[in-house]
């Protein structure tokens, strides 16, 4: 419980300096998102862990690129890395591993335009390479400042 009341300031803080656009949450591997406007060719991620212990709260930072899009759907990928501030004070390396993300963003509801379901494979790769593992993530996500 306390760990989720610390999330909301931290989350607060995360969207505030982030100037968020869009936010998406994927339930099953308890990711939220804080994205800038993904609307636009060029644009960041930045993923916080839920439910997880603080000495394994990963972060992950991705730029993405919109490779195609039109008014009910884009599709996007990218690169970025995962980290975990939190391994200095075990005295280990940031630096978790590296990711590419592909996925799409379908906005399907005419009611609620700025509503949409997000799909993303991820492959992930440690930083020494190797171990790796494809990731398949399923979330529903909230554009800001899609009209």
């Amino acid at each position: 419980m306390i760990k989720r009341l610390m999330l909301v300031p931290i989350l607060c803080f995360v969207v505030h300096f982030t100037n968020a656009q869009a936010v998406t949450y994927y339930p099953w591997s308890s990711l939220l998102e804080v994205s800038s406007n993904p609307d636009k060719t060029l644009w960041v991620q930045l993923r916080l862990q839920g439910n997880s212990v603080f000495s394994s709260m990963n972060t992950e930072l991705t730029t993405m690129i919109t490779l195609k899009k039109n008014e009910k759907s884009s599709i996007y990928m990218g690169p970025g890395f995962q980290f975990n501030l939190l391994n200095k004070i075990n005295e280990k390396s940031t630096l978790n591993g590296y990711l590419l993300n592909l996925g799409t963003r379908v906005y399907p509801f005419e009611k609620a335009k700025m509503a949409g379901i997000t799909f993303e494979i991820s492959p992930y790769a440690n930083k020494d390479w190797d171990i790796g593992t494809w990731r398949y993530l399923l979330g529903i996500s909230y554009n800001f400042g899609r009209k």
